[in-house]
This record gives C-alpha cells, sequence and structure tokens, in this order.
C-alpha cells in the first residue's frame, strides 16, 4: 500500500513538473518570437540595402553608414562635462549648488540651480561665466540678482 502511494505521489510531481515547464515554455514564446520577427527584419533591410552582394560587403556598407551618421556626434566641440567643470571652477565662495540639469538637443544648455548668501555673489558668479567665453549665453533672472528669491538663483549657460 505504502509503495502505491510512493507511486502515486511520484507520478503526481512528474505531472506538476511537467505542468510547470509547459507554462514557462508558452511564458517565453511571445519574447523568442518578438527577436526573431525583429531578427528577420534586420536580416532582410540588411539584405535590401547590401542589394544582393556578399556579407562582407554588406558589413562595410553598414560601418560606412554608421561612421557617416556618427562623425558629428564625434567631432562636437562642447562637452557637457567640460562646460560644467568650467562653470564649477568659476564658482565663488558663498555660493552652493544644489542641482544640476543638462538639456540636450539643437541648443543644449546646463541649468545651474543653488544658494547664495549675498546677491552679490550671484552676480560675480554670473560675470565671471560670461568673461570665460565658453558659454554662448549666461542667463540669471532679475529676482536673482535683486536679492528677492531668498538667495536662490538658477543660472542658464548656453553651450
Amino acid at each position: 500500500m505504502q509503495k502505491r502511494h510512493g507511486a502515486r505521489f511520484l507520478l503526481l510531481g512528474s505531472y506538476m513538473f511537467a505542468a510547470a515547464a509547459v507554462i514557462a515554455i508558452l511564458a517565453i514564446l511571445p519574447a523568442y518570437v518578438s527577436v526573431r520577427i525583429a531578427r528577420a527584419s534586420v536580416d532582410s533591410e540588411t539584405q535590401e540595402s547590401s542589394g544582393g552582394v556578399g556579407t562582407e560587403q554588406a558589413t562595410a556598407i553598414r560601418t560606412q553608414s554608421l561612421i557617416t551618421n556618427l562623425t558629428p556626434i564625434a567631432n562636437a566641440t562642447s562637452s557637457p562635462t567640460g562646460a560644467l567643470s568650467i562653470a564649477l571652477a568659476q564658482k565663488p565662495a558663498g555660493i552652493s549648488i544644489t542641482t544640476i540639469s543638462f538639456l540636450g538637443g539643437a541648443k543644449p544648455s546646463i541649468l545651474l540651480t543653488g544658494t547664495s548668501q549675498r546677491r552679490e555673489a550671484v552676480t560675480a558668479f554670473r560675470d565671471e561665466l560670461k568673461a570665460s567665453g565658453r558659454f554662448s549665453n549666461v542667463a540669471v533672472p532679475v529676482a536673482a540678482l535683486v536679492g528677492t528669491q531668498d538667495g536662490r538663483f538658477t543660472i542658464t549657460l548656453s553651450l
């Protein structure tokens, strides 16, 4: 009797593991199919762009296309980290920067938000940033320059 119950538990456990395996396969199947479809479309685009040439020529054409598209990015003269390090190096004593934001796009800019003990320090900071010649425009709201914001300020640096 005990052997028969042991065999039933073993058979039931096997069925449970098989069912779990089927469920796992069904859960992974959509991801597998989507990857296969994406790979097939990339392969067909490569075939179409290469015009029936060999795989080495297709790779060379793709590489040349990538070089052409990425050259302007590689040759960019203004780097946000370089501009940011210049701006922070010119920060006078009494100013604390609390937030740094970078806005990319056609006209990239850096936003420096912080606090100052005196409004004169914000004016001096703005003047030093303008004098550096690194930024095309340095904008500070008038309220920060006259000291009506309890020492809080935002400086916009256009690259």
